[in-house]
């Protein structure tokens, strides 16, 4: 499989995939922003350039549209925005023209001086002991707790964010060792609601509390800045194979600027891969595929949930996905590995295996001068991107991430260009080319793609053996025999891959001891009454102290994270609770099964789920 994937790394153009990334992070691509539209007319246009077909798919962003549980917030759009210290000598905080990240997404325009007091955190009742209506608050924590106390609850003004997400100390990713990065953070009004937010360094928020501890301050805030009803825009991309159906490859193209490789290395890697692909067939070097390679460029999640709702033809096209978020990182710089992400037990599927066999093969071969330090790591499902949408079974598209996590400049203004490695991209695009060529194209490399697969098995096992249950390691081998027959449904001749995966499958269950794996059968079946991901925003909304114990507990503890997803995706009508609550228990051991239990209650209580059984 060499041989391809180098076929792919002299014809992927890194220069011109660096051209179109230096061209996305001069835009502020906030969904719904001029930003935005403008990020994805530059994409469109190129790909008019290159005679690929492409369509632009929109859907309203106005605080009111429901598609299933998600409220699609509204645009929004911002022109300029400054907070200054007001003290002898003047400090400017943070200015919108020199780090447009700082002004919070969400705002609304305000023009005023104010006194400025400190919250703490500003996510508890206990923090708000003294009055801060009329005013600009200080806070530390997650700005999705901090808005609704702050400003809905409690009147104030304006928040000054002294906040990083993500700390991570293994990597140096703190705020006391990075102190002059300003951060991304996000709110969701209403249109009409005043409220505004800004992010300050941690070295101004520290020296702010140092002036607050002598005495009184004032501050001049000016945002012009507003939520309105907008549009959001989706591009859509194809090359034509014989069938419609076919493989999607997905990228967001939001995120503020720079963003460099959050996530223009993405949409800029997408779109380069879609040009090599049409400028390989016209020149006749590929044939036309097999199967129709479909790429999209969204607003991230909200984009993917509105096609998949108001496309739902389309959608079903899609066989299996791969999510282009954070791809290009010089990891000497910010210091975390390239992922691949496999898809949740629930959805099987071979691409994650495929993948990172490829990503192996390249690695080990020495046909690409990697750094030492450069690495790449397998993980199992964690979300947090459109594969966390597109992967959710009744959407129906398992769809594999490629990433990187930890990253010591995420979200924030030091994620420029200069953290990008070209080599770094043309190697993801490589890879993620040969895969969707083993997918689209018809080729004598079936066999070696079910070892592949059957290899990817093996190494998990033995990794999981002797320190897994027997439970667990017979889910396992039961999702990857199951993710391995879905490459199947690709191939003209699906019997020859079901015929080898069971002999190949058959071999490591007998080397492992698997037993056959059974479930309680009785109890209460029960299926959810919407597609999609649930949106906690959503069921949140008439509980808001509720909606800030479930984001504290999802950000300190990821297992339970993962487990109410998986517990939301496994909920379909067939299985039993008791199945459900066992097949977690494999899964996720250390999840508590109470809080999954409480989770049901709480389902069937605002009836987004039903008995049926």
């Amino acid at each position: 499989m060499l041989r391809q994937i180098r076929f792919f790394l002299q014809n992927i153009e890194r220069g011109r995939a660096m051209e179109f990334l230096h061209s996305l992070v001069e835009f502020h691509r906030i969904r719904g922003s001029s930003g935005y539209d403008a990020a994805l007319d530059f994409l469109k246009g190129q790909l008019n350039l290159a005679g690929i077909e492409n369509e632009v798919f929109e859907f309203p962003l106005d605080g009111e549209t429901y598609y299933w549980t998600w409220k699609m917030p509204p645009a929004w759009e911002a022109k300029g925005g400054r907070v200054t210290l007001l003290t002898k000598n003047p400090i400017v905080i943070c200015d919108y023209s020199k780090n447009p990240i700082c002004l919070v997404p969400g705002s609304s325009s305000i023009h005023g001086r104010f006194p400025l007091v400190s919250v703490a955190t500003g996510t508890k009742e206990s923090d708000y002991k003294q009055d801060v209506r009329g005013k600009v608050v200080l806070a530390t924590g997650h700005p999705s707790l901090v808005y609704p106390l702050a400003v809905e609850k409690y009147g104030a003004r304006c928040i000054l964010f002294d906040f990083m997400p993500a700390e991570n100390k293994s990597i140096g990713r703190t705020k006391f060792l990075l102190p002059d990065l300003y951060s991304y953070a996000g709110m969701f009004p209403n249109i009409g609601e005043a409220g505004a937010a800004f992010t300050i360094t941690h070295r101004a928020a520290r020296d702010i509390r140092r002036r607050l501890s002598r005495g009184p301050l004032e501050v001049e805030v000016i945002a012009d800045a507003e939520n309105f009803k907008g549009k959001g825009r989706v591009l859509i991309a194809r090359i034509p194979g014989r069938d419609p159906d076919g493989p999607v490859v997905v990228a967001h193209l939001c995120h503020p600027s720079p963003g460099a490789n959050d996530n223009a290395s993405g949409a800029a890697l997408a779109a380069e891969m879609a040009i090599t692909f049409y400028r390989l067939i016209a020149k006749g070097d590929l044939p036309q595929p097999s199967k129709t390679l479909t790429f999209l460029w969204v607003p991230e999640m909200f984009g993917t949930v509105a096609l998949a709702h108001e496309k739902p033809d389309m959608v079903r096209m899609f066989l299996t996905g791969i999510d282009l978020d954070m791809v290009g990182e010089n990891q000497e710089i910010t210091k975390g590995p390239l992922i691949v992400e496999m898809t949740p037990w629930s959805i099987p599927c071979f691409m994650g295996c495929l993948v990172a066999a490829l990503l192996d093969e390249l690695a080990r071969s020495k046909a690409v001068k990697l750094p030492d330090s450069w690495a790449f790591e397998v993980r199992d499902f964690n979300g947090g991107s459109d594969h966390y949408i597109l992967s959710d079974p009744t959407i129906g598209v398992p769809t594999t991430m490629i990433g990187h996590w930890p990253d010591l400049y995420y979200h924030s203004s030091g994620d420029t260009p200069d953290k990008v490695s070209p080599d770094e991209m043309a190697i993801v695009g490589a890879v993620a080319s040969t895969a969707l060529w083993l997918v689209s194209w018809e080729h004598d490399m079936v066999n070696r793609v079910i070892k592949y697969l059957i290899d990817c098995a093996e190494k998990r096992l033995s990794a999981e053996a002797g320190g897994s249950s027997p439970e667990r390691l017979s889910l396992l081998w039961a999702q990857r025999r199951e993710g391995a027959l879905s490459y199947a449904v690709t191939r003209e001749e699906p019997y020859r891959v079901v015929a080898e995966v069971d002999r190949g499958f058959a071999e490591l269950a007998k080397r492992f001891g698997i037993d056959d794996l059974f479930f309680t059968v009785g109890g209460p079946v029960y299926r959810r009454n919407f597609k999609a991901p649930l949106y906690m925003r959503t069921f949140f909304a008439s509980n808001p102290d509720a909606h800030r114990r479930f984001v504290e507990r999802i950000t300190r503890d990821q297992e339970y994270a993962r487990g109410v997803v998986e517990a939301v995706f496994l909920t379909n009508g067939r299985r039993s609770f008791q199945e459900i609550m066992e097949f977690l228990a494999a899964e996720y051991p250390l999840v508590n099964l109470d809080d999954i239990r409480e989770l049901f209650l709480a389902l069937r209580e605002a009836d987004m789920i039903e008995q049926v059984s």
